[in-house]
């Protein structure tokens, strides 16, 4: 559906970052010695080794983790700065932005049984939101996403997937907290939406491309592999009110012939139910969610 790619100026980037930190000190939140103060660290590494042409020396040489989250997770933060910046201070989801500083700046260092993998995952959530409200999907609500589309309000469930094995359970956990979200609003609709970064052993690592023009096929290789194998999950769900699942996968990649350490993400749409049985008035509020969404900017 949606699928972006761009040479990053590293400049802009740590001009927005900063003013990212400004924001979030100005409504009194403390970026110091958090996930953010890590990123802002790491993208200056990468700028400065962008300044003097040896970003391959860096990919060859630096741990690939950290620059993959710093890349993406800085995409996150700036997502979220540009959506939510002009909210009044009662507007803001304060709570959520406390959690998203929180929790280990590497994925391999969450562990669900030691409960700190929360943080990202809510990180994930306001992103979601903030990729909506930046493509003029109207955000009312964190819980996990309210937001209106065309006069239609929707609910959507944020599940980042931490393993094969809990592809299914996650899905289940959506629909459930769904069919709990609107069990008093028959007219609301809802989706899903799946991170997939930890499911195709592109997290923490470099995807590398002879040229730009590689990077959009491999990322529809992956996602559409991902929805092939497992819409099995949510296509049998018989409520409704939910139409869509929407999958999203972000990766780092380095584009050789460039020399250039960049972000891409997609976000692709799978319909719960096939067109022909999808109500007309539900089947043309995919097609503009659809569109708005693949017109935004990364």
């Amino acid at each position: 559906m949606s699928s972006t790619f761009h040479k990053i100026d590293y400049d802009i980037i740590l001009n927005r970052l900063n003013e990212t930190r400004d924001w979030l000190s100005n409504i009194k939140l403390k970026t110091d010695e958090s996930r953010f103060s890590d990123i802002l660290e790491h993208v200056h590494l990468i700028c400065d080794h962008h300044a003097k042409n040896k970003v391959q020396d860096l990919v060859d040489n630096f741990d690939n983790e950290i620059l993959w989250y710093a890349l993406l997770e800085s995409r996150a933060f700036l997502d979220i700065h540009q959506a939510f910046k002009e909210l009044k201070s009662h507007q803001i989801p304060r709570a959520k932005l406390v959690e998203i500083l929180k929790g280990p700046f590497l994925s391999r260092d969450e562990d669900p049984a030691a409960q700190n993998i929360h943080s990202r995952n809510t990180l994930f959530e306001l992103q979601i939101g903030a990729k909506f409200n930046n493509a003029g999907i109207e955000v009312i609500g964190f819980d996990d996403i309210d937001f209106i589309l065309d006069e239609q309000q929707f609910n959507a469930q944020c599940k980042r997937i931490h393993s094969l094995k809990r592809i299914e359970e996650n899905v289940q956990k959506a629909y459930e907290q769904i069919q709990s979200r609107l069990k008093n609003n028959e007219k609301q609709k809802a989706i899903i939406c799946i991170s997939i970064d930890k499911l195709t052993e592109k997290d923490g690592k470099i995807l590398r491309v002879k040229r730009a023009k590689d990077i959009t096929p491999e990322m529809v290789r992956i996602t559409s592999d991902f929805i092939e194998t497992n819409r099995k999950y949510w296509q049998n769900f018989v409520d409704i009110r939910l139409i869509a699942t929407l999958v999203y996968f972000q990766a780092a990649a380095i584009v050789e012939d460039l020399n250039l350490l960049t972000r891409c993400h997609l976000m692709e749409m799978d319909t719960i139910a096939i067109p022909e049985n999808l109500q007309s008035r539900e089947y043309a509020l995919i097609l503009s969610m659809v569109d708005k969404l693949q017109n935004t900017t990364d």
